[in-house]
């Protein structure tokens, strides 16, 4: 686990499948490599599923993380959450 943890919640009516995240961009002093995330796991209508991007984090300094999720059915959603990183320590409020 890298310290940031993403939130995924279906809000639709049917099944989300294989959600990926697709694209993370990192505004901030941090270095990290974007790797492709696949859960390969189906989100039912209205659970949440947490996940972290397999990549590591080290930087200094506020940053602002902007992440792309999509599944199976042609579904694409944004996010972005903003949080501290102290060297490999991530915080998020």
């Amino acid at each position: 686990d890298n310290g940031l943890l993403i939130s995924v919640k279906n809000i639709g009516d049917s099944t989300a499948h294989n959600v990926t995240l697709t694209n993370l961009s990192i505004k901030g002093n941090v270095l990290y490599n974007n790797r492709v995330t696949e859960w390969e796991r189906d989100i039912e209508p209205g659970t949440t599923l947490l996940g972290s991007p397999h990549t590591l984090f080290i930087g200094l300094g506020r940053f602002t993380a902007t992440m792309t999720i999509t599944c199976d059915e042609g579904i694409t959603g944004t996010g972005s959450g903003n949080g501290f990183i102290f060297g490999p320590l991530i915080f998020v409020p």
